[in-house]
């Protein structure tokens, strides 16, 4: 629980998002143009991240983590991480774009 207080755990967080930063604005461009709900936009997150995360733990993907394990984080710490930077820009985006 100690690794999830450490700053340098968010860094390489977002070090791992950073792949799929273009992948979830065009996700959440996409849901945002058919005017879903916000609920809506992060359910969607969340089971794509589940299955992101399940491509990760059952495929050879899973050596490209040896990385982040190195730092101490786990395969479920590093995915906890990313859905909630995920959820944090979706829903900026959200918010912005409900301004016009």
């Amino acid at each position: 629980m100690n690794i999830i207080l450490r700053i340098k755990t968010y860094q390489l967080g977002f070090n791992f998002y950073k792949k799929y930063l273009w992948a979830s604005l065009l996700i959440t461009t996409f849901l945002i143009f058919f005017n879903t709900t916000l609920l809506v936009l992060l359910f969607v997150k969340l089971a794509l991240s589940k299955f992101l995360f399940f491509a990760y733990y059952e495929t050879s993907l899973a050596q490209k983590l040896v990385f982040y394990k190195n730092f101490g984080i786990s395969k479920s710490s590093l995915f906890i991480i990313f859905f909630v930077i995920d959820s944090l820009f979706s829903t900026l985006i959200f918010l912005i774009m409900e301004l016009f």
